[in-house]
């Protein structure tokens, strides 16, 4: 798992180096609640590479990134 720019500073309870058990019928947002991650806060999920929302079940060795909402102009 992966917490890109200021996520990584509100997510508390998130292991430093990324890597958790995950529980049987873990999700997406099961994931970020468990890590301290505000779902407001989150602009895309990604799966293994693909964007994902917060109900897709997750399966042991699962590449999950979340990334930031990206403004700008």
């Amino acid at each position: 798992m992966r917490l890109l720019a200021g996520l990584a500073r509100q997510a508390a309870s998130a292991p430093p180096d990324g890597r958790l058990d995950l529980a049987d019928g873990e999700t997406v947002a099961s994931l970020a609640a468990r890590c301290g991650v505000d779902p407001a806060a989150v602009g895309t999920v990604l799966v293994n590479g693909r964007a994902a929302g917060p109900e897709v079940r997750l399966a042991p060795g699962d590449d999950v990134v979340f990334v930031p909402p990206i403004t700008g102009g």
